[in-house]
């Protein structure tokens, strides 16, 4: 390429409504080619945009409707970035409290196209890395996907930040989704936390709709599945719920019961009792009560007693002395019984069961011992209480691998460490141009 003999350095300023300059190749090459060894280049915007480029006319290419870029930046086998954009009130050297780092606008395919797919990652492998204090790192507005990032070994799309959010997901119209994860296999969506004092891999809250959850899990899957799998590891909790709960189906559980502070000694101790269980829906009533002069006495039972419960079982016991004559006069009807046979003013205590008979409980029956399905057997709900290999519990079904993938360390805690160490990088680099600047400008 020959030199065109223009006396450099240079400086010139005009004064025009139109382009200061404009270049156009009709041929192959690029419209302008500017190399600069060991300095940057410099563009300074008083207002408006400091670079605007326009693609007319362009075919699309392969991949997915991805047509050609109106910048291509290609730093293969380069340490550092193929482009760095800092913006403030003269446009160049500073970050911004108002500006965009980068901004990406387009009708049809991609406004910012990052790809990190290359062999190796390298030290910082993300499709897109956005940095800004104090507002987002990377912010993305469209008709389809406001920020897309692809990587074939590591993170899409990864936020990161010292104490704000590292990614936010807004839907401003009824029926939108802030953020969705879909995946073929595997995880959708991973939190992971690793202190604090409340410590959320995921954390949902929820004001208002028809149905208000923090967070939502849906199961359609027949057979073994779960709308919400929780499990505890190292000797904490595979779930605590502070509030109500509210169960419609039926709780399955290996044991139950209730703990709480101990009423003697609350500050030390806790108490703890278990559930009364039965092979039946059996509900459980009792009382005190002062026999007549007869020697006889009427229990009122609710208004709803019959209406919920059937096939009923009887226990009285005298209090005092003993009553060989005690006995049932008559059965429930009508929401009340009669006890006769003891002395006049015996206080008896009484107890009554009855069975559910509700159209719930009618509609789901109990079966108390029942065969498993074929693809439960040889599987256990405990296995390592029958000296069985934990991989052999109804819910793993055999699957080792399974618990290794799910159970070893992921891959996001290192790279939220590269990730952080490339922000670290850039925030000093900034701050290194900023010094720059203002020793320029003392000059």
């Amino acid at each position: 390429m020959a030199d065109c003999g223009f006396p450099l350095p240079c400086q010139s300023s005009v004064h025009s409504v139109h382009d200061a300059l404009q270049i156009t190749n009709n041929g192959a090459g690029g419209a302008l080619g500017i190399t600069a060894n060991g300095a940057p280049l410099r563009i300074k915007s008083r207002s408006g945009e400091a670079i605007t480029i326009t693609m007319e006319g362009a075919e699309q290419t392969g991949g997915g409707g991805i047509g050609p870029p109106a910048i291509l930046v290609d730093t293969t086998g380069v340490e550092g970035g193929g482009v760095s954009v800092f913006t403030s009130d003269d446009g160049v050297g500073a970050s911004s409290d108002f500006g965009a780092g980068v901004v990406g606008v387009s009708s049809k395919n991609a406004g910012v196209l990052g790809d990190a797919s290359g062999e190796d990652g390298g030290f910082l492998s993300a499709g897109v890395v956005g940095n800004c204090n104090p507002a987002s790192g990377a912010g993305g507005v469209g008709p389809n996907a406001g920020v897309f990032g692809n990587s074939d070994k590591f993170t899409g799309v990864q936020g990161v930040t010292n104490t704000g959010i590292g990614v936010v997901g807004t839907a401003v119209e009824d029926g939108g989704t802030g953020v969705v994860g879909t995946a073929k296999s595997g995880v959708a969506i991973q939190g992971d936390s690793g202190g604090g004092f409340i410590s959320a891999g995921v954390m949902g809250t929820s004001s208002g709709g028809f149905i208000s959850a923090g967070v939502m899990a849906l199961n359609s899957k027949d057979g073994i599945g779960f709308g919400l799998y929780a499990r505890g590891s190292g000797g904490g909790a595979a779930g605590f719920l502070d509030g109500d709960v509210e169960v419609t189906g039926s709780l399955t559980k290996a044991g139950g019961g209730f703990k709480i502070d101990h009423p003697i000694e609350p500050a030390d101790k806790y108490l703890s009792h278990s559930f009364v269980e039965s092979p039946e829906r059996k509900n459980v009533y009792d009382g005190v009560v002062a026999l007549d002069d007869n020697g006889t006495c009427w229990v009122e039972l609710p208004g709803w007693f019959e209406a919920l419960n059937g096939d009923f079982r009887y226990q009285l016991t005298p209090i005092g002395a003993p009553a060989p004559n005690l006995h049932v006069g008559r059965e429930i009807s009508a929401n009340r019984f009669n006890i006769a046979g003891g002395t006049s003013g015996m206080k008896v205590s009484w107890q009554v069961t009855g069975i559910r008979k509700d159209v719930w409980a009618q509609a789901n029956p109990l079966i108390a011992e029942k065969e498993k399905p074929e693809s439960e057997r040889g599987y256990y709900q405990h296995p390592e209480l029958l000296n069985q290999p934990r991989e052999n519990s109804t819910f793993w079904k055999g699957n080792a691998e399974l618990i290794r993938q799910l159970e070893e360390p992921r891959s996001v805690g290192t790279q939220d460490h590269r990730l952080r160490e490339q922000v670290r990088y850039l925030k000093e680099k900034l701050r290194r141009r900023r010094e720059q600047k203002q020793g320029r400008s003392s000059t």
